[in-house]
């Protein structure tokens, strides 16, 4: 999935047999490593047992396969019994890692589905284990004049806040309208999304339309709403407007030789709200393409070449790669727009930490560059990505203005600072024309949070403290209230952060960037070397 979110356990104030647990991504989503810091699980060394419950109910959940992967490799499998619990013989004590699947369920700690690790030792407790319902998102896809589309891409969206604005990012697996114009989105965790339906684009004979929110044809008045865990949310219908009369064409020149007989490819990207491919064609041998039936709007076309496949986001790299876009504005006469590519930027870069160069602090997923255009291109452009030691080489990248972020890094680092040069790069946000470094700050330095949570008659709470941060997207860490309702969470980056007291983690909300707030979070500053203390009231039993 997309835009998975990673989650990772704080350190508690005592030890506590808690089910320690984003697609895609994370919302694909949010990918992500599962980090571990402070107490973990354990089980009772040669015979061991896994205890599988329903977040929500608190019943045990039957059928479910529980694996476990020792660090040398070694698995050991069972399934949960009417009782939701699972025995495992011959187990031996040491770091294991502990994956739980159901259909129909998700485990909220492990949204990766890569598994999250425990440590079993000579302890009596069960590994403990919540799975929480997914929800189901269906409807149908209509015209203007009510009749189905076939063929369209539907996709859940969610709401990131970056640099204190509201950006929508796709979740889960898209689904495809049938030819009744129906799609189902499943396996969604709780919380808050919208749906956007765009033209199949991987598809050059669709039909082409302007991207449709539910509730609005504008993406600023997309209508959100929250899903409980097993919810089934129908219909959710979405119309499209209906084939128009303006047609976009054109002419591409400077596509490099080695790139006949396939011309260049060239796709259509709304400016506003999700930036996807709405249509993609291929052009002819004299670079001539034609896009029927574009909907007015505001868009921007881009082109490139070598073609590496009929995927729009799978743009070239390489001594002879080219690139081109353009803003165009379709109203209700056909328009022509020619592109010429020109080449592609080379250009080198180099990780810090803490302002330093010591790979020392070097931590995971830091080869995983992405560019997030601010000049109109498509959501992120996959250059390739060359690391050296503490040095990387980007290739196949377009010039200009880029939002550099780090989705892969773990819970031990944060990108901190974008330079270009001798300039820092505001809000992350830099100009790229391949004539000058880029150095990427990451940061290492960490302080603490601690507080209790009482409810709302002033009793020390149960329940979780769920710690995010208050802007851009990073690792989730969740910590289990002790029985004077006090939390902890150590190591904790240098950020502003937000604090959620929750009596049972089943929903996202505490990740979207309007409602989060409103729940009543509370920003916490976090610095190098210190400690803070944030007393909460709880949210949600």
């Amino acid at each position: 999935m997309a835009a998975r979110v990673p989650l990772r356990v704080g350190r508690v104030a005592a030890c506590v047999g808690f089910p320690v647990k984003f697609r895609r991504r994370l919302l694909a989503l949010i990918v992500a490593v599962i980090a571990i810091a402070g107490c973990s699980p354990s089980a009772r060394g040669d015979q061991g047992s896994a205890s599988v419950f329903d977040s929500s109910s608190g019943r045990p959940v039957s059928g479910a396969a529980v694996l476990l992967l020792r660090q040398d490799g070694t698995a050991l499998e069972a399934e949960t019994d009417s009782e939701g619990r699972a025995v495992f013989a011959g187990l031996r004590p040491g770091a294991y890692s502990v994956r739980v699947e159901k259909p129909e369920y998700i485990d909220l700690m492990d949204l990766p589905g890569r598994g999250r690790p425990i440590v079993i030792s000579a302890a009596n407790e069960p590994i403990a284990v919540a799975l929480t319902h997914t929800a189901v998102i269906s409807g149908q896809v209509l015209d203007s004049q009510g009749a189905p589309v076939q063929g369209a891409k539907v996709i859940a969206i969610v709401r990131r806040s970056v640099n204190g604005q509201s950006r929508f990012t796709p979740f889960g697996e898209a689904a495809h309208t049938d030819d009744r114009g129906s799609y189902r989105l499943h396996g969604l965790p709780p919380g808050y999304y919208s749906v956007v339906v765009v033209p199949y684009g991987d598809d050059p004979t669709a039909e082409v339309f302007a991207p449709a929110y539910y509730g609005s044809a504008d993406p600023g008045e997309a209508v959100f709403f929250e899903l409980q865990p097993g919810e089934t949310r129908a219909p959710v219908n979405l119309m499209v407007a209906g084939p128009q009369a303006p047609s976009l064409s054109g002419r591409v020149s400077g596509i490099p030789g080695d790139a006949h007989p396939n011309g260049a490819a060239v796709a259509l990207a709304a400016r506003r709200g999700l930036r996807v491919p709405i249509a993609s064609v291929l052009t002819d041998a004299d670079g001539a393409f034609v896009m029927p039936h574009v909907p007015p709007g505001e868009y921007q076309l881009t082109a490139w070449a070598p073609i590496t496949g009929r995927e729009s986001d799978g743009p070239p790299a390489g001594a002879n790669a080219r690139a081109a876009a353009r803003s165009v504005s379709v109203s209700g006469a056909d328009l022509q727009v020619d592109l010429e590519l020109r080449p592609l930027v080379k250009m080198s870069g180099r990780l810090v930490w803490d302002s330093g160069p010591n790979s020392r602090f070097a931590c995971g997923g830091a080869a995983q560059i992405e560019f997030r255009s601010e000049d109109g291109w498509m959501d992120v452009w996959p250059p390739a990505v060359a690391m050296n030691g503490d040095g990387f080489t980007v290739e196949g990248l377009p010039a200009g203005r880029y939002r550099v972020e780090m989705p892969g890094l773990g819970g031990s680092c944060r990108l901190a600072a974008v330079r270009v040069g001798d300039q820092a790069a505001p809000d992350g946000v830099a100009q790229i024309d391949g004539s000058a470094t880029v150095t990427l700050v990451l940061i290492t330095a960490t302080g603490e949070i601690s507080g209790g949570v009482t409810t709302q008659e002033g009793k020390p709470a149960p329940g979780l403290v769920v710690l995010s941060l208050a802007d851009g997207e990073g690792a989730i860490q969740v910590a289990r209230l002790d029985a004077e309702g006090r939390y902890r969470f150590s190591d904790v980056l240098a950020g502003t952060y937000r604090l959620m007291a929750l009596g049972s983690l089943n929903s996202t909300d505490y990740l979207d960037a309007l409602v989060a707030p409103n729940r009543g979070a509370k920003l916490v500053v976090v610095e190098a070397g210190r400690k803070v203390t944030s007393d909460l009231r709880l949210i949600r039993k």
